[in-house]
């Protein structure tokens, strides 16, 4: 018989996806930020997406990146702020944002002599809302259940049983990394399960 072509199964098409000028300046900073670790041209790229679009807030979500990587904690807190107040709700903003505010809370402490895991700040705690945000964004996202293990880990007293729920999923998603592991077993341990705790340990 003869195949007929009109009676082939019509092939799901992706439709284009439509990207403004900042969109592409974004993309191409990103790239060179984290592919081509040419933080300048990065920076650059990122201006310029806001020079066309004040209100695009992956390109401030990017400069605070950047400013991470050269540990200038207040400004990447303060291009958070920007990137948050213009969408709230993107999970990738939400978890960049709650690692600035991680970097910026042990900064402070290693300059007092204080913020050592267990004193908690309001840097540290907006942190946790954040990582919890970005996981309600991306339910998948592993890292974001890192941040928030590793947070809850640095955190004196509070209910543990829903951080260690989480790490207990990080692990279960990247069973290879180490600092998962020894988050939870800090939890575990501090939650009284120090059978859990000690086969954690053995198996690192």
């Amino acid at each position: 018989s003869t195949l007929r072509y009109d009676a082939l199964p019509n092939p799901k098409v992706t439709p284009p996806v439509t990207m403004t000028r900042a969109d592409v300046l974004f993309r191409l900073g990103d790239l060179l930020a984290h592919l081509g670790h040419d933080d300048e041209r990065a920076g650059a790229h990122f201006r310029a997406a806001l020079a066309v679009q004040a209100t695009h807030a992956p390109s401030h979500a990017g400069l605070a990146w950047l400013a991470v990587q050269r540990e200038d904690f207040d400004a990447a807190v303060a291009h958070c702020e920007r990137a948050l107040a213009l969408d709230g709700d993107d999970f990738m903003i939400n978890f960049h944002c709650a690692e600035a505010l991680v970097w910026r809370h042990l900064q402070a402490g290693a300059e007092v002599g204080e913020g050592s895991p267990g004193s908690a700040g309001a840097d540290l705690s907006r942190a946790q809302t954040l990582f919890m945000k970005s996981l309600q964004g991306n339910p998948g996202f592993g890292e974001a259940f890192v941040g928030f293990g590793m947070t809850a880990a640095m955190t004196e007293g509070g209910d543990l049983k829903p951080a260690i729920m989480l790490l207990e999923g990080a692990r279960h998603l990247m069973p290879a990394r180490a600092d998962v592991v020894a988050n939870l077993a800090i939890l575990y341990e501090r939650d009284g399960q120090q059978d859990k705790a000690r086969q954690l340990v053995e198996e690192i």
